[in-house]
């Protein structure tokens, strides 16, 4: 596997997890599988909270949904069945490659594409799934090829620049890498897998810091969709260090990163970010036994999000009791 990671990983090795959850309480165990959920499910913001009344989903999301699932072969279908459209194109592609692969039948998703990059009119959507197949495999000169030649057919592609950026930063030319993000950006600002690459991106460059600054810059410029995609990924990030900070212990230090995330989805006016990093906040107090900030943050949960059950639920629990 390359190290510029495509997708948002999972905190921990699944091993780890298993091992940690061994020696959690109850309690303890609710709030990490309640992190975790956050954790994993980052492309588009789908989800905003542990509900049973999901929204439905579109044709894409549900065929991306087969393939978290792992059920490869429905998840192909539905992808294939996509591939007449020429909207969301190259993500149906993109997803084709993820199927096959986690099949492991990835020589035959790649023969698969170049039969229809053969016959297709429009040939930048397949020749970036084979630039992504092959950058998947670790292929770098292969991947750059058919990403530069995807750019050439159609130098809008946004998906194609992104991964293109990623293939550059693999090979230590992060600053070009950059570039080809952010031009990713321009085009898509709403698709939260570039914000996410090009914090990678800096973060291999050895200049993260420059991330934040760019995310401020945004705020002042009042240029929301930006500075919303930064900020996302700025409060991803914390989420992360509060879920290792929770895991070993230190609720001090996870609650102090879950009060950062707040301010940072206030400013760029995140509601479902702001209802998260509450709950989450409830869950932790409560498990210090400190009652009445977990009720006060269940409350400020329940005052933008009325229809959050586990909110409510938990409130319920707590009402009546003191803090120990």
């Amino acid at each position: 596997m390359t190290t510029m990671q495509l997708l948002t990983i999972t905190p921990f090795p699944r091993l780890k997890m298993k091992l940690l959850f061994d020696f959690l309480s109850f309690n303890q165990l609710n709030i990490l599988l309640f992190l975790l959920f956050f954790g994993l499910w980052t492309p588009s913001d789908l989800f905003s909270q542990v509900h049973p009344g999901f929204p439905s989903l579109t044709p894409l999301q549900n065929a991306e949904s087969l393939l978290s699932m792992k059920r490869y072969a429905e998840s192909i279908d539905a992808f294939e069945n996509l591939l007449d459209r020429k909207e969301k194109r190259g993500y149906a592609v993109r997803g084709i490659v993820r199927a096959y692969r986690g099949s492991d039948r990835a020589e035959i998703g790649k023969k698969f594409l170049k039969n229809r990059l053969s016959i297709a009119k429009e040939p930048s959507d397949f020749l970036y799934g084979l630039g992504y197949w092959y950058y998947s495999e670790g292929q770098i000169k292969e991947s750059t090829i058919y990403l530069e030649e995807a750019i050439k057919a159609n130098p809008n592609h946004a998906l194609a620049l992104n991964n293109l950026g990623a293939v550059l930063s693999e090979v230590g030319d992060h600053r070009e890498a950059e570039q080809r993000v952010k031009e990713a950006l321009e085009l898509n600002p709403s698709e939260s897998m570039f914000f996410q690459n090009l914090f990678l991106i800096y973060k291999s460059g050895g200049w993260p810091e420059e991330y934040r600054r760019e995310y401020e810059s945004y705020l002042e410029k009042s240029r929301p969709k930006l500075a919303l995609g930064y900020g996302k990924v700025l409060a991803r990030n914390l989420r992360q260090k509060a879920f290792k900070d929770y895991s070993k212990g230190n609720v001090k230090k996870a609650v102090e990163n879950f009060e950062e995330m707040v301010s940072i989805y206030k400013n760029v006016d995140y509601t479902p970010g702001i209802t998260a990093a509450w709950f989450s906040l409830g869950l932790l107090y409560e498990e210090q036994n400190k009652i009445r900030r977990a009720i006060d943050f269940f409350r400020k949960v329940l005052k933008i999000s009325p229809d959050h059950i586990q909110a409510r639920q938990r409130l319920l629990g707590l009402e009546g009791k003191n803090d120990r």
